[in-house]
């Protein structure tokens, strides 16, 4: 049984700035592939070159900081850190301004 795989390219549109064949590379690869493939910019936009190839797109907004926290505190939870800190972080202040407006941070 074969897994479903997909293509990821993180900074895409920063890919595309630094280096110019990287645009006809990659429009042939969304053009041929049988998989899908999943372009993270930073901008709205999609890369030049490349909206005309009736691409789907998703917008994500930045958690919140009481989502922040929450998924900060079920980390601790999961990874044992004790009541304690748990209960320190709960208020929240420097546990968010930690992560940075980000979840990631927060599995380091």
């Amino acid at each position: 049984q074969q897994v479903p795989t997909l293509i990821l390219f993180d900074e895409a549109d920063v890919l595309v700035e630094e280096d110019r064949g990287f645009t006809s590379a990659l429009a042939a690869l969304i053009t041929d592939s049988k998989r899908p493939i999943v372009l993270v910019t930073n901008s709205a936009e999609a890369p030049p070159g490349l909206a005309a190839l009736g691409m789907r797109s998703l917008r994500f907004t930045p958690p919140t900081p009481q989502e922040l926290l929450r998924t900060a505190c079920i980390v601790c939870h999961l990874e044992g850190v004790g009541e304690a800190t748990a209960t320190a972080a709960s208020d929240g202040h420097g546990v968010i301004g930690a992560l940075e407006g980000t979840a990631r941070g927060s599995t380091l």
